[in-house]
């Protein structure tokens, strides 16, 4: 690729009416477009080693994972069979298995090796090779910032309540209640940090100021200077590194061998629960097994509704550039907003990928069907089919086994996961059902019964 791009370059100088002049900075263009080849190369290395490094501990950590819950599972039982027969009740039963259950994290080793650049460094670094100049300005005025200064502009802080907007004020009122909306959606996000939602609100920056210096959208006889565009970055990314470092500190927490653990420790509780009330054991494995199909349909949904919600806006458009053209100056004219034509006109490109994006919010999550938003619609019919799938595939496997004579959950399990996996609906593996394997059920007709109760509740939860 670095070898047809040099090749372009060269022709196109050689055969230029101004090579004499072009021939002087064709070297320093040659040597950039090397150097950025190879930063690619090295970033593109350093990115694979860290996700092969993120593989390995992440099956390591699922081998460990599977271990101490083995071993709790195993704690939970001895501490059922010390109080059957005691009738405790439930605040006397939460007590004792919050000790057993604490008293075990404290004494695990949990120290797993993780990606510990932090957010604020993985920033810094993008800013460094992106906007080396405006960094540089950055760290100097942020050296030379007065003290006082700062104290004067904290003094103002709360000094305008939102409630002193007026609804009249609208450009203020739009703009307060649309943070206020867009930090909430932000806030439910379970996403790994990346550079690219940095690159993504920098690139909206950029577009905006070649907007505004090109007079798209607007007839100002002024240029915003690249010393302003550094004070605007300046200031967003500290506010971006505080947002984006709280939700990836939340999500490594959630994460992490501990945070896993602690999602596990309901199964735990639910399996003290039924032995301590001497359930059957058919009841215990049926709780185990509705725990880890619930876990996969969540995931799976999580992962299939961003599809579907894609499909969605490519239907929208299903003629492509013709009809995108179509609904963006139709939405337009009926807005009234004919300033915004010249922009579009001058800027096709970056206009339209800001329609699409606001376009899909509104059609995503803001346009409801019986209280619903589409969002919610594909999750709901998603985890329906899945749901009934499962379902299905249940009662298969108990009349396969019956006739096989087997009452072994491992061939159970084995039976159920061939059935899902021919669907490709729900990917399972009997990985994920490790505690139960060793286990017998009574009887399959009973434990048909049990299970699929069990899912039905989940379902309407």
């Amino acid at each position: 690729m670095v070898e047809l791009l040099t090749e372009r370059l060269v022709s196109f100088i050689e055969s230029n009416k101004l090579k004499e002049v072009m021939i002087q900075w064709k070297q320093i263009k040659l040597n950039r477009l090397n150097l950025l080849s190879e930063n690619l190369i090295i970033k593109s290395k350093t990115d694979m080693n860290i996700m092969k490094q993120e593989i390995m501990t992440e099956s390591i950590q699922r081998e460990e994972r599977t271990k101490n819950e083995k071993e709790v599972n195993e704690l939970a039982r001895k501490l059922a069979a010390e109080m059957q027969g005691e009738k405790p009740n439930e605040k006397a039963m939460r007590k004792r298995f919050d000790e057993m259950w604490n008293s075990w994290l404290d004494n695990l080793n949990l120290n797993f090796l993780e990606h510990t650049i932090s957010v604020k460094d993985q920033i810094e670094k993008l800013l460094a090779e992106e906007y080396p100049s405006e960094l540089v300005f950055m760290s100097r005025t942020r050296i030379d910032k007065d003290h006082d200064h700062e104290i004067e502009h904290a003094k103002l802080e709360g000094s305008i309540q939102s409630n002193m907007i007026k609804n009249e004020h609208m450009s203020i009122r739009k703009t307060l209640d649309s943070n206020i909306q867009g930090r909430n959606e932000i806030t439910k996000q379970d996403t790994r940090f990346d550079t690219v939602y940095v690159h993504e609100v920098l690139n909206i920056i950029a577009s905006d100021f070649k907007s505004h210096n090109d007079h798209c959208s607007n007839d100002y006889k002024f240029n915003l200077h690249s010393t302003y565009r550094a004070l605007i970055i300046d200031r967003v990314v500290s506010h971006i590194t505080q947002v984006f470092a709280g939700l990836d500190q939340r999500y490594q927490s959630k994460h992490s061998p501990r945070g896993r653990l602690e999602e596990y420790k309901r199964t735990v509780w639910t399996l003290f629960v039924n032995l301590v009330e001497q359930k059957t054991e058919d009841m215990i494995i049926a709780g185990f097994i509705k725990e880890a199909l619930s876990e996969r349909v969540s995931e799976q949904v999580s992962e299939l509704i961003s599809i579907m919600a894609v499909e969605k806006i490519l239907l929208s458009f299903s003629q492509e550039k013709y009809s995108l053209m179509k609904a963006i100056m139709i939405d337009l004219a009926n807005a009234g907003n004919f300033e915004r034509y010249m922009y579009f006109i001058k800027e096709p490109a970056s206009f339209a990928r800001k329609w699409v994006s606001d376009f899909m919010y509104k059609e995503i999550f803001h346009i409801k069907t019986d209280g619903v938003h589409h969002y919610g619609l594909c999750a709901r019919s998603r985890t329906q089919q899945i749901f009934e799938m499962l379902s299905r595939g249940i009662s298969k496997t108990s009349q396969i086994l019956k006739v096989e004579e087997s009452l072994e959950i491992s061939k159970w399990v084995e039976t159920l996961t061939d059935i899902i996996n021919e669907s490709d609906i729900l990917p399972l593996s009997k990985e994920h059902f490790v505690h139960v394997l060793d286990r017998h059920v009574s009887d399959h007709l009973n434990f048909k019964r049990v299970i699929l109760d069990e899912m039905g509740k989940v379902e309407q939860s």
